[in-house]
């Protein structure tokens, strides 16, 4: 960034988003609001005189955000074990009968809950921000063609954990 002002509208432009990006992969406000402030800093301090294009910045933001969101997780020792320690229970709620089986309150909250950090991230990227597979790609530092594959896994997940639920049926089938 050349100057403070060129900054404070970039800021200005981003921060909603990219903190309810944050706080869908965080799961609470204040580690959000941290992880946010931490992202612009780390954004100030590196090299964007490359970046020219606005979608270029959002996604390099993203990414720092995306990484920062990763670390914290390793720290709290959950980040790639998230799967592993989630899925006893699902599987434990799936073999249940349905009157026992869980009680997701169906929305998108409870049910990112049961998705892994980058799970998380690539829908709110995709469906949410709206952003292209090469956003996402660079956001997440994924390759281009992976993102296909990934959303694609992921929406499966959502479709075993709606099932599950029961709140999943052949008319459904569309909507997802």
């Amino acid at each position: 960034m050349t100057d403070e002002r060129e900054f404070s509208a970039l800021y200005e432009r981003t921060r909603e988003d990219l903190w309810r990006y944050l706080r869908g992969l965080a799961g609470e406000a204040q580690t959000a609001d941290d992880l946010l402030q931490e992202t612009y800093l780390r954004f100030l301090q590196a090299d964007t005189d490359k970046l020219r294009e606005e979608r270029e910045l959002r996604s390099y933001l993203f990414r720092i955000a995306t990484n920062l969101t990763r670390d914290h997780w390793r720290k709290k020792k959950r980040g790639d074990a998230w799967e592993e320690e989630t899925a006893p229970y699902l599987n434990a709620v799936e073999s249940e009968s349905p009157e026992r089986s869980l009680h997701l309150h169906l929305d998108m909250k409870s049910l990112f809950e049961h998705l892994s950090a980058r799970q998380r991230a690539l829908m709110w990227l995709a469906y949410v921000e709206c952003a292209t597979h090469q956003e996402i790609s660079a956001a997440l530092n994924i390759g281009e063609r992976s993102v296909k594959v990934l959303l694609h896994r992921t929406k499966q997940r959502l479709l075993k954990l709606l099932q599950s639920a029961g709140e999943y049926d052949e008319h459904s089938k569309d909507r997802l």
